[in-house]
């Protein structure tokens, strides 16, 4: 019976160890990859809803919004990467500041792309961190064509990657505790009928 409460147990903290194994994986291992990704996909969704608004008799009050309530550069730009709109200078949100040499790179970017829409990830040098850049090509105005900026800071995980690591560290000393106790619970629970049934065998055997 004792083979039998070393297998279960063995089984049940192989077990709590893959699950661990997985978490550590995902909340670690990938935990930069998924948040670029994400971060991604939110800023090329807000530049494609901000397409489709365009033309709209609020399209600034909008743009302030977002960009207040995201954390991003969102700008209008012509031809020489200049501002448009919007033209509230007060309004200024968290980094990256607004660069009007990298606007200009992003407008040369844009049309040498020939597409209607970029997405790309760059070095902002006066912060050292990666920002993501999203652009779209707008319909005429004035007979020139107009380019949609969007501008967000990859926020570094550092931090959240240790808080995370020494939560993993108690969650996976807890857990291997927990399955070893319940492991060594079941195996008696189903050991008990097991030695019953020896016991009374062994009775017969000797003839009662």
């Amino acid at each position: 019976m004792r083979s039998l409460k070393v297998k279960l147990g063995t089984y049940f903290v192989l077990f709590a160890a893959t699950i661990m194994t997985i978490l550590w994986l995902l909340q670690i291992v990938f935990l930069n990859t998924y948040y670029k990704s994400m971060k991604t996909n939110e800023i090329k969704k807000i530049g494609d809803s901000l397409v489709v608004e365009y033309g709209k008799d609020d399209f600034e009050d909008i743009i302030y919004t977002t960009s207040f309530s995201k954390g991003i550069i969102i700008q209008i730009l012509n031809e020489d990467g200049v501002p448009i709109f919007p033209m509230n200078t007060s309004f200024d949100p968290r980094p990256p500041k607004f660069n009007f040499i990298d606007s200009r790179k992003f407008v040369d970017k844009l049309k040498k792309e020939n597409q209607e829409k970029i997405l790309y990830t760059t070095e902002d040098p006066r912060l050292g961190r990666p920002t993501i850049v999203y652009g779209a090509i707008l319909q005429e105005y004035n007979g020139e064509n107009l380019y949609l900026y969007i501008n967000g800071l990859l926020d570094p995980v550092d931090s959240t990657t240790s808080v995370l690591k020494n939560q993993l560290i108690i969650v996976t000393i807890i857990s291997l505790l927990l399955a070893l106790r319940l492991s060594f619970i079941i195996a008696s629970k189903i050991s008990r009928p097991i030695t019953q049934v020896t016991d009374a065998a062994s009775v017969l055997d000797k003839g009662n």
